[in-house]
C-alpha cells in the first residue's frame, strides 16, 4: 500500500511528541516508538472506459460523457488529452490539458458520434495522468478508453401519386 513503519527506541530525556506510538514504561530515558510514514500518491479513475454510442442515423448525432476522478491521497496532474477519430470527437467538458485534481477532484470529457456512413465504427483516446500505476502508452501513464457506435441509413421514403383522388363516395 505504499506506507512504511519504523519502530525503535529514544534515549530522549523529554521523550517523543505525544500523539504518536510509544511505550512509556522506562520512564521518558528509554522509550519505544513506532511511526507510520503514509506514501502519497495520486489515483486516476476515469468511467466509463468503454463507451457504447449505439445505432445513430447518417447525420445525426449522439453524445456521452466520461468522467476522470482522482482517487488518491496527493494531486493527479492530467497530461496532453488526445481525441478520437471521426466519426467522433471530444466536444468538451471541464477537463484541460495539465489540470490539476486535488484529491476526490473530478472532470469531465464530453465526446460525440456523428456518423457520415452506415456501419460500426470504433476508436480510442488516452487520459495521461501523473498517476504511477496506471497502464502505459506512448512512455506515458495512460488510461484507454475505447468509443463505438453503429452508423444506420436512414430511409427515404417517396411516395407517388402524392393525392390520390377518389372522385364522390356516397355514405
Amino acid at each position: 500500500n505504499g506506507n512504511a513503519y519504523i519502530a525503535g527506541t529514544t534515549g530522549s530525556v523529554t521523550g517523543l511528541a505525544r500523539g504518536t506510538a510509544y511505550d512509556s514504561s522506562f520512564g521518558g530515558v528509554i522509550d519505544a516508538f513506532v511511526a507510520k510514514i503514509e506514501a502519497l500518491f495520486p489515483n486516476i479513475n476515469v468511467t466509463p472506459t468503454t463507451v457504447p454510442f449505439g445505432s445513430v442515423g447518417i447525420g445525426g448525432t449522439a453524445n456521452q460523457t466520461v468522467t476522470v476522478a482522482n482517487s488518491g491521497t496527493a494531486n493527479l496532474t492530467l497530461g496532453t488529452i488526445t481525441s478520437p477519430a471521426a466519426p467522433f470527437s471530444r466536444t468538451g467538458g471541464s477537463c484541460t490539458n495539465g489540470q490539476v485534481l486535488a484529491p476526490a477532484g473530478t472532470c469531465t470529457i464530453d465526446l460525440q458520434f456523428a456518423p457520415s456512413a452506415a456501419g460500426a465504427a470504433s476508436g480510442s483516446f488516452n487520459v495521461p495522468s501523473d498517476d504511477p500505476d496506471a497502464g502505459t502508452a506512448n512512455g506515458q501513464n495512460n488510461v484507454l478508453v475505447s468509443v463505438s457506435g453503429t452508423g444506420v441509413a436512414i430511409p427515404n421514403i417517396n411516395v407517388t401519386p402524392t393525392t390520390v383522388p377518389f372522385g364522390s363516395v356516397g355514405i
